[in-house]
């Protein structure tokens, strides 16, 4: 899964793209990563984790979203499932 074509896929493509530039709250890119990647809500621990992941000092919302792409994808639920 860290092959450069599923990173391009993450980075540049045109969905995770639109999720990105929507500009809604934390909590609604957040969930709508969850949604899109696992078709499901996050727990509220899991959003809790991402918040504090994406508020760290040095931290960008982008760079943060595009982690918890990978975090996802990488999970044993997304690979159990897709």
């Amino acid at each position: 899964l860290n092959s450069t074509q599923v990173r391009r896929k993450i980075e540049q493509g045109p969905k995770i793209q639109a999720l990105l530039r929507a500009r809604g709250a934390p909590r609604e890119v957040i969930d709508n990563l969850y949604y899109t990647i696992l078709s499901r809500p996050p727990t509220d621990q899991e959003r809790q984790v991402v918040l504090d992941y994406g508020t760290a000092p040095g931290m960008d919302a982008r760079s943060a979203a595009i982690d918890l792409v990978w975090a996802l994808v990488n999970s044993a639920e997304f690979l159990f499932h897709h």
